[in-house]
């Protein structure tokens, strides 16, 4: 182990939990399987923990281990996590490099820094730019290494699918949103994302305006369907990923799905004064989103609620601010119909992405890789 920096090839086992490619989210397809898909000269094991564990996985010898987003999820299922736990304890005795990928790290916080710990974890790549010690506590104590991570990263082939986005004139959808209702659980923030769209619907009515805005799970669009649809929208509706709301146990979670399912019309303000009173907003766990990446490629413009997005977007230079409960309708119909701001904002947006190195797939992966090779 001790000439690992001077192999060319690592062997690395990879571990995720990712749906089938039919209901699948291209940004967290990505996630997941991004040291594959950008740095292909080493030699990788890819396994769905979905499917039973071959035997001679455990007992091959990896100088990388890495565990994706939708693997680290089971943390949210105490039934299978705790199967999971025992099934892959090889990874806990196993002298491989560790890196864990999460995100939406507030939720079960306190469960996943123990998995961290208990794991021996060399490095967690959090999409939380800030509050580590209040998400890790105990992590921090072991001299775990943290660094920034992100929602999601960009490929070269997002680069090249999106150098020449159609023009606005082309694009037949005004305005394009889609989400879940009622996330009271993650907090206000959550609860936002579900109902901003038909929010959104209300106010703007009267503006004669193409939308295609859907709340309704049925309505999710998967894979390269999501980029063609994006790429047809001259602006969509974005909000800051994660929240601020700290479930260090998944309690607040089975106490808010509850109460929803005994009073399924109760508002934002009636779940949080039950559920989980004076606590919202206490942290900031906010981190920009996949949607957000995606559309400042596809220089589709944001009407975005404002936010943090990792300090990388400011209102007005790019993205237009929309108020949390539209009500600064006028204000923002206004800048959608002055063409020469929209495309500054929409050039603006796009440069300041791509600019932004770390969110850079292929970086990302070699930073990741010579840490490592370092290690020996």
């Amino acid at each position: 182990m001790s000439s690992l920096k001077f192999k060319n090839s690592l062997d690395i086992l990879v571990i995720h939990a990712l749906p089938p490619k039919s209901i699948r989210r291209s940004a967290v397809e990505e996630v997941d399987l991004i040291f594959p898909r950008n740095a292909s000269n080493h030699n990788y094991t890819i396994h769905n923990c979905s499917n039973p564990l071959p035997n001679y996985i455990k007992e091959m010898n990896f100088d990388a281990i890495i565990l994706g987003a939708t693997f680290l999820w089971q943390r949210a299922n105490t039934d299978d996590f705790i199967k999971y736990l025992h099934e892959y304890d090889f990874i806990r005795k196993s002298n491989a490099f560790k890196i864990a990928m999460p995100q939406d790290d507030d939720f079960c916080n306190k469960i996943l820094d123990d998995w961290m710990c208990g794991w021996g974890i060399d490095l967690v790549y959090t999409v939380i730019p800030k509050n580590w010690g209040i998400l890790y506590p105990r992590y921090i104590k072991t001299k775990g290494k943290i660094m920034l991570g992100y929602t999601g990263y960009i490929s070269e082939e997002m680069i090249n699918m999106w150098k020449n986005p159609k023009s606005h004139n082309e694009r037949s959808i005004d305005v394009s949103y889609r989400s879940h209702r009622n996330h009271a659980n993650y907090g206000q923030l959550g609860f936002i994302k579900g109902y901003i769209g038909d929010l959104f619907k209300t106010k703007f009515s009267d503006k004669n305006l193409v939308l295609d805005i859907s709340t309704n799970p049925s309505d999710m669009i998967p894979g390269d369907n999501w980029y063609e649809f994006l790429g047809n929208s001259k602006f969509c509706i974005t909000v800051n990923s994660s929240n601020n709301l700290l479930d260090p146990y998944g309690d607040i979670k089975r106490a808010v799905d509850e109460y929803q399912w005994k009073y399924p019309q109760a508002d934002y303000k009636e779940i949080e004064q039950k559920c989980y009173p004076g606590i919202d907003g206490k942290y900031d766990f906010t981190a920009i989103s996949p949607r957000v990446v995606e559309a400042a490629l596809a220089e589709t413009v944001q009407l975005a609620v404002p936010g943090n997005y990792s300090g990388i977007l400011k209102p007005m230079e790019h993205y237009i601010p929309l108020m949390i409960d539209s009500s600064n309708v006028d204000e923002v119909y206004a800048i959608m119909n002055d063409k020469i701001m929209i495309n500054r904002i929409a050039k603006n947006c796009k440069k300041a992405i791509l600019n932004h190195s770390g969110l850079r797939a292929k970086e990302h992966v070699e930073t990741a890789i010579n840490i490592i090779k370092s290690r020996w």
